[in-house]
């Protein structure tokens, strides 16, 4: 297998393996902050955000680098 193509791989499992935990953590967040204090703060929601254009960020970052 090409080497290249095993480090492109190896990234994009990486960056969506943190995609999905942090898109989880923000769920758990949310549902926490809606139960207990009736609203949901600007701070959870942009977590999402932030994680996914950081995502984004790297991956553009990996791909230039190999």
């Amino acid at each position: 297998m090409d080497e290249k193509l095993f480090k492109v791989i190896f990234l994009v499992a990486a960056f969506s393996l943190t995609m999905l935990t942090g898109a989880y953590n923000q769920n758990r967040l949310i549902k926490y902050e809606a139960r207990n204090y009736g609203t949901v703060s600007r701070l959870t929601l942009n977590l999402g955000n932030a994680g996914a254009f950081t995502t984004a960020f790297f991956a553009v970052v990996a791909a230039l680098l190999i």
